[in-house]
């Protein structure tokens, strides 16, 4: 097997950037629990909203702009990255600031945001917010067919509907258009072996 190198370090490829990232993320949130555990009881909350706003924001950005998507990943290219950052990095960290976020709420409001939860956890508000997004990326096919990962519903309160309905809407719009661009501009150009 032949080692590539650039600049005498190890070649990195896509799928090792993305490897690393997927793994890193739960040991940052774990990290974040212990946090919250022996610390800080709202330190989820205020990650989770301070990162969902951010990666919102971002994302955003780059669905009603795809060139700035696309000089953005011809930048990261240029200086050897491999684009994961793009394709998995923000949906992603999106996906997992919105677990934080919801348990975050859940944390401080308990049953008056959250009537039906009764002592959820980590997994029931991962299963909570995966319900949204393949609600989004499937059309409602789970409402349609009536198949949800969890019985988690949200309250009557006016402020947290409005936070599931932007998290949907960050999604719909962004979250195709961005791993379509990227999808595009990373593995489709001549000659790069990603």
């Amino acid at each position: 097997m032949k080692h590539v190198t650039v600049n005498g370090e190890p070649a990195r490829t896509f799928a090792s950037e993305a490897i690393a990232l997927v793994l890193g993320v739960p040991i940052c949130i774990a990290i974040l629990l212990a946090i919250e555990f022996n610390l800080w009881k709202g330190v989820t909350f205020w990650m989770g909203a301070f990162l969902f706003v951010v990666f919102s924001i971002v994302m955003t950005g780059y669905a009603l702009s795809p060139s700035d998507l696309e000089r953005d990943i011809e930048h990261d290219l240029a200086r050897g990255e491999k684009g994961e950052y793009f394709i998995i990095g923000m949906p992603y960290l999106h996906f997992w600031s919105m677990v934080l976020l919801v348990r975050g709420i859940w944390n401080q409001f308990g049953p008056a945001a959250f009537p039906a939860a009764n002592n959820p956890t980590f997994y029931d508000w991962t299963a909570f917010v995966l319900d949204r997004f393949l609600g989004v990326v499937l059309f409602d096919a789970p409402d349609t067919f009536e198949f949800h990962f969890c019985a988690i519903e949200p309250g009557p309160s006016k402020w947290l509907r409005a936070l599931l309905f932007l998290y949907k809407f960050v999604v719909s719009i962004a979250f195709i258009s961005i791993l379509v661009v990227s999808y595009r501009k990373i593995f489709t150009r001549k000659g790069e072996n990603v």
